[in-house]
């Protein structure tokens, strides 16, 4: 998704081409195959050397190509990782606000926290909508990428988390009332990861934007903001999930069990069967 934050101010033209997109090359130049690159564990050696220190003067805890920066507010991660098809990697990033389950409701303890489970996930760019880093022949082209790595971290990664870090009042600040247009301003700026596709600018996934703010809310006793959060997101859960009903009386539970104060936020076994029965009595009224 778009963001205003995780930018470059490097442009494709200012790169060789073997960073370049295929479909991107002039006319007649074609890309070096990635196949004869180094290994991504020959990179990572490299990564090490170039990359981490940078990543340390910022405060992070770095072990091997992963780098943690963790504290009461917010937990953070650095992470390189090699491209699907090898020869190439990205450098992501996460942050997670914690005592909150991970973005796909399972219970997350700080030692487990890792890309991609957080709340909030990127990755750095190379030039404008291009995150795979080319690792490069030899012994100066890899240097050259973990080089480029470590400018895009401290050009494009510390502003982000820095960001990041006030998100979580900027959250609480919406109000029940018309909150859905800055929340989608918001989503796109924080690079919130709600659901597991992107969405248009403008768009905000409701009910998971709505159980997000009632949890923060009900983490900082604020009842009434909670309460309201809940009630929107149910009445979203009903216009979203219509045909699909497991999937409907699990949101609704949810909801339902925040309301009733419980702050764990995370449906435990005899939930999950108050689901099952929920659905099961549903089609028994639609079949009899």
């Amino acid at each position: 998704m778009s963001n205003p934050i995780l930018r470059t101010s490097r442009r494709l033209e200012d790169l060789p081409y073997r960073f370049w997109p295929q479909s991107s090359l002039p006319p007649g130049v074609e890309a070096p195959t990635k196949l004869v690159n180094v290994k991504a564990a020959d990179f990572k050696k490299t990564y090490n050397k170039v990359v981490n220190p940078v990543v340390k003067a910022a405060g992070f805890k770095c072990s091997g190509a992963t780098a943690r920066k963790n504290d009461a507010r917010l937990w953070r991660m650095v992470w390189y990782g090699t491209g699907k098809y090898g020869g190439s990697g990205v450098v992501a990033l996460a942050a997670h606000f914690p005592g909150l389950p991970a973005r796909n409701d399972y219970t997350l303890p700080e030692s487990e926290f890792s890309y991609p489970n957080g709340l909030f996930l990127g990755a750095l760019e190379l030039a404008p909508g291009l995150r795979e880093f080319d690792l490069g022949r030899g012994d100066e082209e890899p240097a050259e990428t973990a080089r480029l790595m470590a400018e895009s971290f401290a050009e494009q990664a510390l502003p982000w988390l820095e960001r990041i870090e006030s998100a979580e009042e900027d959250l609480l600040a919406l109000s029940s009332t018309g909150w859905a247009e800055p929340m989608a301003d918001l989503y796109q700026q924080l690079v919130l990861r709600l659901v597991d596709f992107n969405l248009e600018p403008g768009k905000v996934p409701l009910p998971q934007s709505a159980q997000l703010l009632a949890r923060l809310n009900a983490r900082r006793e604020r009842t009434v903001e909670a309460r309201a959060f809940a009630e929107q997101g149910i009445a979203a859960v009903y216009r979203e999930f219509a045909e699909y009903p497991h999937a409907r009386h699990t949101w609704i539970l949810r909801f339902e069990r925040l309301l009733a104060g419980d702050r764990t936020f995370v449906l435990d076994a005899a939930a999950r069967a108050e689901v099952d029965r929920r659905v099961a009595a549903e089609a028994n009224v639609a079949s009899g």
